[in-house]
């Protein structure tokens, strides 16, 4: 049991090292495509800064971040990222997508997935 535990605590420091436990904005398409490689689950937020319902999904990003370390939670500006919104199908803000070792898996368009209310749970 005590070395399953030491593994797990190596395996969350290498997480944490690769940015995990925080959420950050990508900066270019390759760094994106780099994030969403390496990383064994990731969720990202495509955004638009004027958008208000972006702005409260940011803020629950945020929160699940710091909760969820084994799963990496970065956002993209959609306005700068034309080619990647148009591969991912990105049609609508805020949309969130769900990565598993770089392949999506699940598309979350607008809130409908959580009730189509603002306050929803950020729990499991």
């Amino acid at each position: 049991r005590r070395k399953r535990l030491v593994e797990e605590q190596k395996a969350h420091i290498t997480l944490r090292a690769q940015g995990h436990g925080q959420y950050m904005e990508i900066g270019d398409q390759k760094q994106f495509f780099e994030e969403i490689k390496i990383a064994p689950a990731a969720v990202v937020h495509f955004y638009r800064s004027s958008t208000m319902r972006c702005q409260i999904a940011d803020k629950h990003m945020e929160r699940c971040a710091k909760k969820y370390v084994e799963c990496r939670f970065v956002k993209v500006n959609a306005e700068k990222f034309p080619f990647v919104c148009e591969r991912l199908n990105i049609w609508a803000l805020p949309s969130i997508l769900l990565f598993k070792k770089g392949i999506t898996q699940h598309h979350i368009v607008g809130f409908n997935d959580f009730g189509d209310k603002d306050d929803f749970s950020d729990e499991l």
